[in-house]
């Protein structure tokens, strides 16, 4: 599945999604050249013509991993963000209390080296699932989806911090800003009725 798209600043087409295929197409010196599970997200960069894969990569672990949206930011790195349930996503920093029910991933990806320079699992006890993503001037990834969890991490001062939603029925949508290393909330709130 294709399922996020992007442009760098050389006109090359940034895609992300989900594949359960074992031979999906990755490019020497990619992050994870390797199937690892029922699902895995995946990063794809086509050069600006379509005629060629410049950077191919799997990201996940041994459950389900979907990615849905794709921003690029300065020097071209590439921010995903999407839903992991795999106990052993790789993760640089876990935000709340993930349990692996569906939780919110945002991952910052070099793809000129390969080196998945952070990725952050946000999440509470219920499903939680991100959507869209998006980059500003400072390196700082904002994040969009849903949560079914009361108890998803909000930060002192945000505009909604109580779940409006019905846990495992409707979900409150979700925006959070992640710092530039990608290891703490700088914001978080629902938004719903």
């Amino acid at each position: 599945y294709g399922r996020g798209v992007a442009l760098d600043s050389n006109g090359r087409v940034v895609v992300t999604g989900q594949t359960d295929s074992t031979d999906f197409p990755t490019t020497p010196g990619a992050y994870d050249a390797s199937f690892n599970g029922v699902t895995d997200a995946y990063l794809a960069v086509l050069d600006a013509n379509g005629a060629s894969l410049a950077y191919g990569t799997y990201l996940g672990g041994n459950d389900i991993d979907e990615a849905y949206g794709a921003a690029v930011g300065s020097g071209n790195l590439v921010y995903l963000t999407g839903e992991t349930y795999s106990a052993n996503f790789p993760r640089t920093a876990q935000i709340g209390q993930p349990q692996g029910a569906g939780d919110i991933f945002a991952a910052k990806m070099d793809p000129a080296s390969g080196a998945l320079i952070y990725s952050a699992v946000v999440g509470g006890r219920e499903r939680d699932h991100g959507q869209a993503i998006a980059v500003d001037s400072a390196n700082r990834a904002y994040v969009t989806g849903l949560s079914q969890s009361s108890n998803f991490p909000t930060t002192l001062g945000a505009y909604d911090t109580t779940f409006g939603g019905a846990q495992n029925f409707e979900p409150d949508a979700v925006v959070f800003r992640l710092n530039a290393a990608g290891g703490s909330l700088e914001y978080s709130t629902f938004l719903g009725g």
